[in-house]
């Protein structure tokens, strides 16, 4: 019983770390468009 709990409270953790991690990853890909935009911008006044 006591085994069963602990593989909730883990598996719960391995998911908050996946939420975490695809947070952290589509806020670089936003970073990334943002600066492909700016990049584009200045070529196209360049």
């Amino acid at each position: 019983k006591r085994l069963e709990l602990r593989d909730d409270n883990l598996m719960k953790m391995v998911r908050e770390i996946q939420e975490a991690k695809r947070t952290i990853v589509s806020a670089q890909e936003e970073i990334a468009a943002a600066k492909l935009k700016k990049k584009s911008w200045w070529m196209f006044w360049k």
